[in-house]
């Protein structure tokens, strides 16, 4: 069976590069229909045996742009063209106008896959279009033959069209034991990765690591703006490795104390972040630090996987940086624990199940012909 998997990401994205490779693990013909915005950046992409079908048009700040946008749904036409899938698989709503029209066309299925939704990215915005956008988005849900999403509290804000979805966390391939086994040394270093922005916190930890000496940042992820590219990643506290795979980026956590993950509380959908990076850490044997407005902080905290403060609160997560250091005494009990944890519950192999049984069952029906008779 073909399978399209549509995103305007170069292949970084580390989701769509563990989702590639688990599909093709499981011996489905996997395209990934794919949109390079830093074509001169070096990057590391593993998305195993999936064939990559990248566009180059690059963009300022990786971000989307109109024109860049027509472009690839020009891409992504003429590749459904060319292949005819079985399945296509739209990350988001927005890439699915690109294919709707020609589903029983050019293709059979589509499955939606939820990472950031239109509805919860615009249900709370006060924009004029967010209304436009907010009914897009339920129209894509209800139009798409299935629909995928991180965590159960995504899955309830579905309300009508949960009866198709099915919830694949975003829990990370097991790096293995042995990076967390090491306990850091030297300054105290936080790991500040992913997409890294204004919106991520970049600006209250600056602040914080400003205030403490011996503590440092060490950053991997995609610039999104001015700020993390023009000041995040050249302040003299901050080592930013550029854009890793996954496993690489779990490796550099390792090497670290604490793993940052804050989101601005300006969106449902930031407000129900399903963050990959708490269960990076635990797969390392590292606490989090999450901000509390951000409704898994309180699942963080009861399970003493990490610290919480408020989003604007920099006294407090000061606080909580001078912290850090003193855990490392504690720290390979706590790793053993974490890993313990993410082995028996949090682990990229206990999804697959769930993505093998979704896609088994969207498989085209192979006609049976009757036995002809003597």
């Amino acid at each position: 069976m073909k399978i399209l998997l549509m995103h305007p990401n170069d292949g970084t994205d580390i989701r769509v590069s563990k989702t590639c490779r688990s599909l093709t693990r499981m011996g489905f013909e996997v395209f990934f229909v794919g949109w390079d915005r830093r074509p001169g950046v070096e990057k590391e992409i593993d998305c195993g045996g999936a064939k990559l079908l990248i566009m180059r048009h690059a963009t300022r700040y990786g971000r989307n742009t109109p024109a860049g946008f027509l472009l690839y749904w020009l891409h992504v036409l003429l590749n459904l063209c060319a292949l005819r899938p079985d399945i296509v698989v739209c990350i988001n709503e927005e890439p699915a106008c690109l294919v709707l029209p020609f589903r029983g066309l050019l293709y059979r299925k589509l499955v939606c896959e939820l990472y950031d939704g239109v509805v919860e990215r615009y249900g709370s915005s006060k924009s004029r279009l967010a209304p436009l956008l907010v009914r897009y988005g339920n129209f894509v849900r209800r139009a798409a033959d299935r629909i995928i999403v991180t965590d159960e509290r995504r899955f309830e804000l579905l309300g009508p069209v949960r009866s198709k979805a099915v919830i694949v966390s975003n829990f990370p391939e097991d790096p293995g034991e042995a990076a967390s086994t090491v306990i850091p040394s030297g300054p105290i270093k936080i790991y500040v990765s992913g997409s890294l922005s204004l919106s991520r916190g970049l600006k209250q930890i600056l602040e914080c690591v400003e205030r403490l000496e011996g503590v440092q940042i060490v950053s991997a992820g995609w610039l999104y703006d001015s700020f993390a590219s023009e000041v995040f990643a050249r302040h003299p506290k901050v080592s930013y490795r550029g854009i890793l795979s996954g496993f690489e980026s779990l490796r550099l956590a390792a090497q670290c104390d604490a793993i940052y993950s804050f989101y601005a509380p300006t969106s449902v959908n930031n407000i129900y972040a399903s963050p990959n990076k708490i269960y990076d850490a635990l797969s390392v044997g590292r606490p989090v630090i999450i901000n509390s407005e951000v409704i898994v902080a309180g699942w963080v905290t009861e399970h003493s996987y990490g610290w919480s403060c408020p989003y604007e609160d920099v006294a407090s997560l000061t606080r909580i940086l001078s912290q850090v250091g003193d855990g490392r005494d504690g720290l390979a009990a706590f790793s053993q624990r974490a890993r313990a944890d993410f082995r028996g519950k949090y682990s990229w192999e206990l999804m697959e199940k769930t993505l093998a049984s979704l896609y088994r069952d969207l498989e085209p029906q192979r006609p049976t012909h009757p036995k002809q008779g003597n």
